[in-house]
């Protein structure tokens, strides 16, 4: 005869009661399905870390110092994570700066000499100058060598001359130019025609006195800024990493 279904009481251990924890104190049952932790003075379970358990132990005074890891730089390079500081000393190739500031006084003083005679007024006989030309003139003449060598105060020096040099070719050479189209080869005067570089090397005795005699201490101001220009554009440059 089948026996009445009796319902299994419930646990994993066959209804009794789970094994006694020595110590008498039985933690209620976890949750969160982690195992309870032993009281104090029981033996820890094997596999559980122990307070301070990976920390390697400090030396004793009077024990030598284990060695310290290398220092990692910033982000910039530098200590502490700052940009280096900028370079102060002259860098880059003299030389080849001042080659290149002879080309470039020479190919700018033709090119202000072209501006210089398109400036010239027919009927005043004079003619009108602007004081920002005279700084870029400089300007452009010092804008390579900058590059080149930068820091370098000799460059800047010789810059600042050649700068001052191109601006007073470029007024003598506006000034041949316009002295060939009005004088030379005018019936008025009684020349022969002559091009712009005949007059500027067969004739710069009279080029040059026609120069200084429309000149006037404003002029003479005004070319003293080519050299300026040079010299604020190396001192901008300069100042670039």
């Amino acid at each position: 005869m089948s026996q009445p279904w009796q319902q299994q009481p419930e646990g994993g251990y066959g209804g009794q009661q789970p094994p006694q924890q020595p110590g008498g104190y039985q933690p209620p049952p976890n949750p969160y399905g982690q195992q309870p932790q032993p009281g104090y003075g029981y033996p820890q379970q094997p596999g559980q870390p122990q307070p301070g358990q990976g920390v390697p132990p400090q030396p004793g005074y009077g024990y030598p110092q284990q060695p310290q890891p290398p220092h990692q730089p910033g982000p910039y390079g530098g200590p502490g994570g700052f940009p280096p500081p900028p370079p102060t000393g002259p860098t880059g190739n003299a030389g080849l700066a001042i080659l290149v500031a002879v080309v470039a006084m020479i190919a700018v003083g033709f090119g202000y000499g072209l501006i210089y005679e398109a400036l010239f007024d027919d009927e005043t006989g004079e003619f009108t100058q602007y004081t920002f030309l005279s700084i870029l003139v400089g300007g452009a003449v010092a804008i390579g060598p900058a590059f080149l060598a930068k820091r370098n105060y000799v460059v800047w020096g010789v810059s600042a001359v050649l700068a001052l040099f191109a601006a007073l070719f470029g007024e003598l050479w506006g000034t041949a130019m316009v002295m060939s189209e009005y004088i030379y080869g005018n019936p008025m005067f009684g020349m022969e025609a002559k091009s712009t570089f005949e007059v500027f090397f067969g004739e710069f005795g009279d080029l040059f006195d026609a120069w200084e005699e429309g000149m006037e201490p404003i002029n003479y101001l005004m070319l003293l800024l080519a050299p300026v220009g040079a010299v604020a554009v190396n001192a901008s440059i300069s100042k670039r990493p």
